[in-house]
């Protein structure tokens, strides 16, 4: 009976530290709970309080209503707290799909800025090669003939000087005149200023100095790259591009003046960027009686004279002389004379420019210099 009440004892011991130890487990959850999904643990309990009072009630047989109060509330906290915890995954799964794109925005952000300033580093090296290349040509740098003419102006073979654009000759017609290639286009030009005595005249002979300005061009020009500079009318009636040339660094157009194989001439639109620098440059010429120069009342304000012309006392003047009238055009020595344009045309002379045989005023009624257009 000792072993016995002893043995019982024990096992009442042990159920008891079980008990206890259960009792602690199970506040230490609620303790986990309660802080962790607080809302739901109050309900929870509230639920497991209402159905013990429940069974107790019933046992005894009593009224229900307020177990069921009690067991209601647990109830309506457990959906409450279900709802709540819904809703703040909801909440914590938008913040994360917007902050996903934003990290990923971020990140093209940053290698977007470090490939440009990995592109911004590269060119930098680059650049520097192109700029040395460019001062080591000469190509600028002019041939100074007009070194003894005191009045002759540094433009004419001035390096900064901006041209519009880069051309090769195909060909050249006369001294004023030149065929072009520009970015694989043929364009003939005729240049700005400039008047050289005629050599493809279809009603003239040929003019003392056209074959010089001619050859001249030819020497200077065929098969070179030039710099074109477009200055007032890009074209002429005829189509023509209307430029200077420049080669090797030196205005062609002053070239031609200054050796004394054209004349000045043909302001359509002034004034003119190289007016006075043109303008000079044939003063020079004529006081040195270079090339056409040389011949006594040859250059006349319209163009050439021929030898009637030269030897009457109209045509004495140099044609650096401005004319004071009309007249001085309509009175020309030479022989032929056209009634009208028809006229000119059944004589294959058309159109006829100002300085041709038979030009007049009345041929002329816009008074461009060209007749008969």
């Amino acid at each position: 009976m000792t072993s016995t009440a002893g043995s019982l004892s024990t096992h009442q011991g042990v159920e008891c530290t079980l008990k206890g130890c259960l009792s602690v487990i199970g506040v230490l959850v609620l303790l986990v709970l309660l802080f962790t999904f607080p809302l739901f643990t109050i309900g929870l309990a509230i639920t497991l309080w209402g159905l013990s009072q429940f069974q107790e009630y019933r046992k005894e047989g009593t009224s229900l209503k307020k177990p069921s109060i009690i067991l209601s509330i647990g109830i309506i906290f457990l959906v409450i707290s279900l709802a709540t915890g819904t809703e703040d995954r909801d909440v914590t799964e938008d913040e994360s799909n917007e902050q996903a794109p934003t990290d990923e925005r971020e990140e093209q952000e940053d290698t977007g800025d470090s490939k440009d300033e990995e592109k911004e580093s590269v060119p930098d090296s680059e650049e520097d090669t192109p700029e040395e290349e460019t001062e080591e040509p000469d190509e600028n740098t002019p041939d100074q003939t007009g070194d003894n003419d005191p009045d002759s102006s540094d433009e004419a073979s001035d390096p900064d000087v901006v041209k519009d654009e880069v051309a090769t000759i195909t060909d050249v017609v006369d001294g004023d005149t030149v065929k072009v290639n520009i970015n694989g286009t043929e364009e003939s030009i005729r240049l700005l200023l400039v008047d050289t005595p005629e050599t493809n005249h279809p009603s003239l002979p040929i003019q003392p100095f056209g074959p010089e300005a001619t050859d001249f061009a030819e020497e200077t020009l065929s098969g070179e790259e030039v710099a074109i500079e477009y200055d007032g009318p890009k074209r002429d009636k005829y189509d023509r591009l209307l430029a200077y040339i420049w080669v090797d660094g030196e205005l062609f157009n002053g070239m031609l003046i200054e050796e004394g194989l054209a004349r000045y001439a043909y302001e359509y639109d002034p004034p003119y960027t190289h007016q006075e620098t043109l303008q000079a440059l044939e003063e020079n010429a004529r006081e040195a009686e270079r090339g056409i120069w040389s011949i006594d009342g040859y250059v006349q304000d319209d163009g050439f004279g021929t030898s009637q012309s030269s030897s009457s006392p109209s045509s004495g003047s140099s044609g650096s002389t401005p004319a004071s009238s009309s007249s001085t055009n309509d009175s020309s020595s030479d022989t032929i004379h056209y009634e009208n344009c028809t006229a000119v045309r059944e004589a294959n002379a058309d159109p006829i420019h100002r300085g041709d045989p038979g030009y007049a005023s009345h041929l002329d009624r816009d008074g461009d210099g060209i007749g008969c257009e």
